[in-house]
């Protein structure tokens, strides 16, 4: 009696045993629905977490960002031999993203296309400053390029002695491999102009319309 009722408590260890010695098929054990959903949901879960994350990376393309520090514009994600910086942007100077990000480094389409260390960008608050404009005067006759130096693009205007530019808000200024330094100007055009090795060409701020 106590091994009858031992099989009778194994009903599956009796399918099995009857199958091997005696050709019968063991029963189909089903799985409810619910617990094949779950295990579903379970493995398309992180695969719907990774689209987000793509998406929002994504959004970051076009934003603004600020400096939190001085920081330079470089030629590429490194500061390795190789990698030039193009630009040297004040605290709070902005700049625009052009893609989402990498290994701590981040590309801007503006003020110059380039590479800076994301560290160093904090979000845009509020409207860009505001306060009175700053221009110089020209000392000598100075070409308007569309970059800091002289090998990328040729003159896209010109400054006489004695003319008046209007430097950006904030004031962007780098200096290149040569050591002249570059400012960059809002009128009478749009670009850069040389203010000497590092000063000379340019005369002392003074506030303008």
């Amino acid at each position: 009696m106590n091994k009858i009722r031992t099989w009778g408590k194994s009903p599956t260890i009796l399918a099995v045993t009857l199958s091997l010695i005696g050709g019968i098929s063991a029963p189909v054990i089903a799985v409810p629905s619910n617990l094949a959903a779950n295990s579903v949901q379970e493995t398309e879960a992180p695969s719907l977490q990774v689209q987000g994350d793509v998406q929002l990376a994504q959004n970051l393309i076009g934003q603004c960002r600020a400096a939190n520090r001085t920081i330079d514009i470089f030629s590429q994600a490194s500061v390795a031999p190789g990698s030039e910086a193009l630009a040297t942007l004040q605290t709070n100077a902005r700049v625009t993203l052009a893609d989402n990000g990498n290994a701590g480094w981040i590309g801007v389409s503006s003020p110059t296309n380039g590479y800076v260390i994301a560290r160093y960008l904090k979000a845009c608050s509020g409207n860009p400053p505001v306060g009175s404009n700053t221009c110089r005067r020209a000392d000598v006759a100075l070409s308007i390029r569309p970059n800091p130096n002289t090998t990328q693009g040729s003159p896209i205007g010109s400054v006489a002695a004695g003319g008046v530019v209007k430097l950006t808000n904030p004031e962007q200024s780098q200096a290149d491999s040569t050591g002249r330094t570059w400012v960059r100007i809002v009128t009478p055009l749009s670009g850069w102009v040389s203010s000497g090795f590092p000063e000379g060409n340019l005369g002392p701020r003074f506030s303008c319309s």
